[in-house]
């Protein structure tokens, strides 16, 4: 969507949400029961596909990141481009966890606050934080975190898979806990969760 004068296109916005109506009634206000059967469902196929799949594995390539206290690790490979994070225009009836749109390089993106859809604690932050854009099923979505620290590689192997009985929110998208305690994203479980559906329509 282009992005003229250096402002946002509200008609093209508007259009978006129009679009995406039905979808947003649908994808953000489903039944609970379902998101947990769709999690549990998502983490017992990860920890069959460690099991199975990652013995003669090469070496995960992550950007890592912190939410807060927490250190997380991203599939570098999905990572577009790293942004300070300035500023984000709302959109009307968007839930929490879409912090609205802004203009990259003369295209609106869709940016989304990770630390809410992780449903971590409310913290006060020291710093604006940045984006990572990453690129998920062909369009460039903003994931809004607190710091960026360091690539790191790590052995599939060495990761603890969390059982499918764990209740925390933050631990439903994890792949995994390496010794160190650093939280690997699992980038299917994360873009499975109904907002991505929104900011990538």
């Amino acid at each position: 969507m282009n992005v003229e004068g250096g402002g946002i296109d509200w008609d093209a916005v508007k259009e978006r949400l129009h679009r995406s109506q039905l979808a947003l009634e649908k994808a953000l206000n489903p039944d609970p029961e379902q998101i947990e059967a769709a999690f549990r469902d998502r983490a017992r196929q990860l920890a069959q596909r460690h099991v199975h799949t990652h013995s003669l594995s090469t070496p995960l390539r992550l950007l890592v990141f912190t939410l807060g206290k927490e250190h997380y690790g991203l599939d570098l490979g999905i990572v577009v481009e790293l942004l300070p994070f300035t500023n984000c225009t709302r959109v009307p009836g968007a839930p929490a966890q879409l912090l609205g749109v802004t203009n990259v390089h003369g295209e609106i993106r869709s940016v989304i606050d990770l630390r809410h859809l992780l449903e971590l604690p409310d913290e006060e932050r020291n710093s604006p934080g940045y984006i990572l854009l990453v690129r998920h099923q062909g369009c460039e979505v903003g994931l809004r975190v607190d710091g960026i620290e360091k690539t790191r590689a790590i052995s599939p192997e060495d990761l603890l898979v969390l059982s499918d009985d764990v209740a925390r929110p933050s631990f439903r998208c994890l792949r995994g806990l390496t010794p160190d305690m650093l939280r690997v994203l699992s980038t299917e479980t994360l873009f499975a969760h109904p907002v991505f559906n929104l900011a990538s329509s």
